[in-house]
């Protein structure tokens, strides 16, 4: 087994779902809850990309 299990609990738990617990609001209710938080996070992200400076460069030649 994984941590995979692991990971959908915490991603669950990060937009407000209660999975063992009883429940407070329909789940209609809770999935508008969960698309206004995922609505919040970036769409990509981008690697930052490093520069290698002039000294560095020598080791490479």
């Amino acid at each position: 087994m994984t941590c995979a299990i692991g990971l959908v609990f915490e991603a669950a738990s990060l937009v407000g779902i209660n999975l063992f617990g009883a429940e407070t609001l329909p789940l209609h209710h809770q999935m508008r809850i969960a698309d206004d938080k995922i609505a919040l996070l970036p769409k990509s992200t981008h690697k930052q990309k490093n520069e290698v400076s002039s000294s560095d460069r020598l080791w490479f030649d």
